[in-house]
């Protein structure tokens, strides 16, 4: 880099963090070192490319930290049985490496140089959605609620009578009763044993397994669905780019003005990390676009893979993944007096009414 270059400057910006990084790579204990952990050097200017192996284990540790159930010292000794690797010499992550990973906005696109954000010229790993709820469940604190049991159905419904949750408690030590809180007011809804439930809720699951000949036809009318919309998001992202363009250029403006000193250093603070915020937002529209799209007849497929499968894999799953099978297939859990209410999730709603209607086409 040349003497006296800014580091901000749009070209210089990989380089810079590159050429740090390896300023810094004597020193393991420094927490730093691993902010390209995900990446990987490439070509003589520092581009920042995407490690697959590493890449994989930033992505896991996102998803499943996201869920809210682990705390970060529960979380890297999940990876420990999760059959990733660290690094060769680390088989398993530090928490405190695990956390500044988990804090990182590069994963997301975006460099921080200074306490100062830029948009990166790199691939994200993670998207922003992603990123957004981890540090949600950083803010909340949220660790996972220990209890001596499980109950298969606690948080899925809703009293139809008044909107209040339907909550679980044990009677004499082993019999599983499910009730209205009552927080708004007395509620008529009585008590119900888990065992009353649980037919209803195989009903949920079994109503999937039609014939083998529907499946093909449902996948045709998918794909047939899914060109127009393609077509959509395709203007879409002309439109999201153009934007872009705009802010681009009002952001290359502005580092001119700063460094001319036609705006103050704090002005032009303010501006580029709205934009800079901005510019990572459609980014993260216009790829998650890209890769809907190029997911989604495959995901498609294995949805359909998995609703022929679903109600003998349901009958041999313990309770928590029971509860995560219904609520991919289903929302809107309500229960009426002793009769539950539900509504099936796209594309398991077209599978289901298509097949009791046996037509397709419509």
């Amino acid at each position: 880099m040349r003497r006296g270059s800014k580091i901000g400057t749009p070209i210089d910006r990989n380089r810079y963090v590159w050429c740090w990084l390896e300023h810094k790579k004597n020193a393991p204990d420094s927490l730093d070192v691993f902010v390209t952990y995900g990446y990987r050097n490439s070509g003589p200017k520092g581009t920042l490319e995407i490690e697959p192996r590493e890449a994989e284990v930033v992505l896991w540790l996102y998803k499943t930290y996201a869920t809210g159930d682990y705390s970060l010292q529960e979380l890297r000794n999940k990876f420990k049985t999760s059959g990733l690797i660290y690094r060769n010499r680390y088989p398993v992550p530090a928490k405190g490496h695990i956390h500044q990973m988990l804090k990182n906005p590069i994963y997301y696109g975006i460099m921080q140089i200074k306490g100062e954000l830029y948009p990166g010229s790199h691939d994200p790993i993670v998207p922003k959605d992603l990123y957004d709820k981890v540090q949600e469940v950083f803010r909340a604190a949220n660790k996972p609620k220990k209890t001596s049991r499980t109950f298969t159905y606690s948080g899925l419904m809703e009293c139809a009578t008044c909107g209040c949750s339907i909550t679980s408690e044990i009677h004499k030590g082993r019999y599983v009763y499910y009730h209205c809180t009552g927080n708004r007011g007395p509620c008529e809804v009585h008590y119900l044993r888990e065992e009353s439930l649980d037919p209803q809720f195989e009903e949920v699951v079994k109503r999937l397994d039609v014939g083998e000949q529907y499946y093909d036809l449902i996948l045709r009318t998918l794909q047939d669905a899914h060109k127009d919309e393609l077509e959509f998001r395709r203007k879409a992202d002309v439109q999201l780019q153009k934007h872009r363009d705009i802010l681009k250029k009002r952001l290359d403006q502005a580092y001119i003005d700063k460094l001319d000193g036609v705006i103050t250093d704090e002005l032009w603070k303010g501006r580029s990390s709205d934009w800079t915020n901005e510019i990572a937002g459609i980014d993260n529209q216009i790829r998650a676009g890209v890769r809907k799209n190029r997911d989604y007849l495959q995901n498609i497929t294995c949805l359909i893979e998995l609703a022929k499968n679903a109600y003998p894999c349901y009958l041999q799953q313990d309770p928590v993944e029971k509860r995560k099978m219904l609520q991919i297939l289903a929302s809107n859990y309500s229960l009426n007096g002793c009769d539950l209410h539900y509504t099936y999730k796209k594309p398991f709603n077209w599978i289901v009414e298509g097949s009791e209607s046996a037509n397709w086409s419509g």
